[in-house]
Parts: C-alpha cells; structure tokens; sequence
C-alpha cells in the first residue's frame, strides 16, 4: 500500500486519534467514546488504543485533563 499500512492500521488510528481528542475535550463515557469511534467492542478499543498510545482510555483522559 501507498501509505505503509494496512487500511485497518489506518482507519484504527484515524478512530484513535478521534478518540484521543473526545477524551480530552469532553466528559463522554469511556464505552460512548469506543462506540462514537467505530469500536463495537470495549476490550478491542482498550488494546488498540493502548497499542497505539501506551497508555489506557481511562489512564489517557487522567494524563491529560
């Protein structure tokens, strides 16, 4: 592929950045958040968020209020 990736790896960091700024500049849920963003299921958005940011939605939104 032109870009290097797979078009999962690159929907899933489009969905995690997406999600990394709903964490920081809204009070949404953390299962809302995994929904608005594409993620139909909580544990696959943990570890693809964790796999991409090092750090937990929860640990994330701390880091970062």
């Amino acid at each position: 592929s032109v870009i290097g990736k797979s078009p999962l790896q690159y929907i899933n960091e489009y969905r995690i950045k997406k999600s990394e700024e709903l964490l920081k500049e809204t009070d949404m849920n953390i299962m809302n958040i995994c929904l608005e963003c594409g993620f139909n299921n909580m544990g696959n958005f943990i570890n693809t968020f964790k796999k991409q940011t090092g750090l937990t939605p929860m640990k994330y939104r701390k880091d970062n209020i």
